[in-house]
């Protein structure tokens, strides 16, 4: 995400597996991320990914795969004008004690190499910092399986091994982060304490460096609820910290804390307390000269799909006030930085199921379910307990003969046997194929249409995030003029440039005044019309084909069930389609128009079908069989 007009905007979404932390760094003048991907789903023995900012796509791009075990955090930090890196890895599938890893930029192969590997148990955090001109690493270690009671430690640099050797073990309960921060010139160490083997509600430690013992000696203890972060931070040169709380033994919805540094009473004292969620993680950064706190909820008693939040310092109320909140999935942490002047955020946030996804998972499985509820009401609806034997062995044979004639399973085994001659089986098949691609094209074009307006000659697209001028230049509407190409326009005139020109709000991306080029179209260019009118069209048809396809095959079973009564029935049967075409027609015309309005009448349409043919299997199931012979 990057920062237009005083909000966060979306710049890019990287693809990744169960991401559990992610760190900006630069190097070479290059912006770049390091993802630490924790499980697949399948095994924690996976490979972490390294991104390197690339300016001619403007976007991330992978530059370098590391296999990690359970990876936790990147910690990344200079020494001798050389990047490193070191990698947290916590679980590996059967043990906490496993390896973590400290690797070196190498300019002759350009990628990270390998130098150390460190032992550690169940790492969740390094935490890098030099004191008296030497590299230092702290490691906190949450546990070893059995009990939150572990050592974390401290490593110091020596160019003799060209190692980090341990310098000091620190009593920990669950650490998962360690902040380091100068006050008075005099290093200090903040740990962030889960809880230990019986508790969430425990306290969190801040450490100082002492030169006579040349260790860390505690200096406070803070309560703390289920702390996972600690964020250090300085406003009007005053040392802060903000604790991320994540649960307090009954819920998630607890509040997170900001503390201050008091000279006089030689401590941190609280200044305020932030509703939070399940909070993670908190990241400070800077911009415009304030200070500002992002912080990543993720969960909140009863779902991941909660809101982040942004706050900015205000100098008035001494108090961090919300600017934005972010919808994220099970977030676990955000990443700060700058590039070209512009603040930028990266999160780490599970993928969220769109609900034209789940409505029409759900509409799925329940035609799936069809062929055997039906077979199996026939089967019932041919057997009654309160009848003469040989009554219901009749009866039972003629709801065999019917099941027959209808090409319908009485078993799963029944259905794989019969599922390349049986029409409700094709009928099904036709219905999903043909419900995914409506789904998928659907989506598409939304996408392609919702987010550009024909103008003219060609297809009007607003200027990349990047490219956009600063506020200064577009505070007035000359302003904006000026900047101009041959082939742009300013948001406020672009009504006067082409009668049927329409700019969507979707497009404000920069500022008051947003700029727009004439992109001409092309039939492969992202944003052509006529090509995702196209596809619009070609999903259309497929699942109109369906729902014909459908309404004949309930059409042939009403009339074998009903021979006598099917034209009387067949009105209801032609009124439930009829209104499915029309509510399918009215989609049309909605789509059309793009944006939010189309994807949430494709969400409440895509399921529909399935859903009229359970009603429709149901209603036949029910329906008393007229086989020969019967009377």
């Amino acid at each position: 995400m990057l920062c237009r007009s005083h909000r966060f905007v979306e710049l890019q979404e990287i693809p990744a597996v169960a991401v559990s932390h992610l760190t900006a760094f630069s190097m070479n003048g290059i912006q770049h991320l390091a993802v630490a991907n924790q499980f697949d789903g399948r095994s924690y023995n996976i490979e972490s990914k390294i991104y390197e900012w690339n300016d001619a796509s403007s976007t991330f791009l992978e530059m370098q795969s590391i296999p990690t075990k359970g990876a936790i955090d990147w910690e990344a930090f200079s020494m001798e004008g050389t990047q490193h890196l070191a990698v947290a890895n916590h679980f590996d599938g059967s043990s906490y004690n496993v390896d973590s890893k400290v690797y070196r930029w190498d300019d002759a192969s350009r990628i990270f190499l390998e130098i150390q590997s460190i032992p550690t148990a169940g790492a969740y955090d390094w935490a890098a910092f030099s004191m008296d001109g030497i590299q230092h690493l702290v490691v906190a270690n949450s546990g070893n399986g059995s009990s939150r009671h572990v050592d974390s430690k401290v490593y110091k640099w020596d160019d003799a091994s060209s190692t980090f050797l341990e310098m000091q073990s620190i009593p920990t309960k669950g650490a998962h982060d360690w902040a380091a921060f100068s006050i008075d010139g005099i290093q200090h160490l903040a740990v962030a304490n889960l809880g230990d083997d019986s508790s969430h509600n425990i306290d969190s430690k801040i450490y100082k460096w002492n030169d006579a013992s040349s260790a860390f000696l505690e200096m406070q203890s803070i309560p703390t609820k289920g702390a996972v972060c600690w964020e250090a931070f300085s406003i009007n040169g005053t040392q802060h910290l903000a604790v991320a709380n994540l649960h307090d033994d009954s819920s998630y919805k607890v509040d997170s804390k900001v503390y201050q540094w008091h000279h006089v009473a030689y401590t941190f004292l609280e200044t305020q307390s932030i509703p939070t969620e399940g909070a993670f993680d908190f990241t400070a950064f800077s911009m415009e000269g304030t200070q500002h706190l992002a912080v990543a909820n993720h969960f909140d008693d009863s779902s991941h799909n909660v809101d982040s939040k942004v706050y900015k310092w205000d100098d008035a109320s001494s108090t961090f006030l919300e600017i934005q909140s972010i919808p994220t999935n099970a977030a676990r942490n955000w990443a700060a930085f700058s590039m070209d002047g512009i603040e930028h955020l990266a999160v780490n946030s599970g993928k969220d199921v769109r609900s034209w996804s789940l409505a029409a998972l759900g509409g799925y499985l329940v035609a799936l379910s069809v062929p055997i509820f039906m077979a199996k009401m026939c089967q019932q609806a041919g057997s009654y307990s309160e009848v003469p034997l040989k009554k219901v062995q009749t009866q039972r044979q003629q709801a065999k003969q019917l099941m027959e004639l209808l090409g319908l399973p009485d078993t799963f085994s029944g259905a794989r046997q019969i599922i390349k001659q049986s029409k409700y089986v094709l009928a099904v098949k036709m219905l999903l194929e043909s419900g995914m691609l409506y789904a998928m094209e659907a989506h598409q074009r939304a996408i392609l249409v919702g987010f550009s307006a024909q103008c003219g000659a060609g297809t009007l697209m607003p200027l990349k995030s990047s490219e956009c001028p600063s506020m200064a230049e577009t505070a007035e509407l000359p302003a904006c003029h000026a900047l101009l190409a041959a082939n742009a326009l300013c948001e406020a005139d672009a009504a006067d440039d082409d009668g049927g020109c329409v700019v969507p709000k979707e497009l404000d991306n920069c500022a008051d005044f947003d700029v727009y080029k004439i992109v001409p179209l092309a039939c492969g260019a992202i944003g052509c019309q006529a090509l995702s009118h196209i596809l619009w069209i070609a999903a259309l048809v497929s699942f109109g084909a369906t729902i014909a396809w459908n309404a004949g095959f309930y059409a042939s079973s009403l009339r074998k069930l009903q021979p006598d009564k099917w034209q009387r029935l067949w009105i209801s049967f032609t009124a439930l389609f009829a209104f499915l075409a029309s509510l399918l027609v009215t989609t049309t015309f909605v789509g059309f128009a793009g944006g939010s309005a189309a994807v949430l009448a494709m969400a409440l349409l895509c399921p529909l079908l399935p859903v009229c043919a359970w009603v429709m299997a149901a209603w036949l199931a029910s329906l008393k069989a007229k086989v020969k012979g019967s009377k």
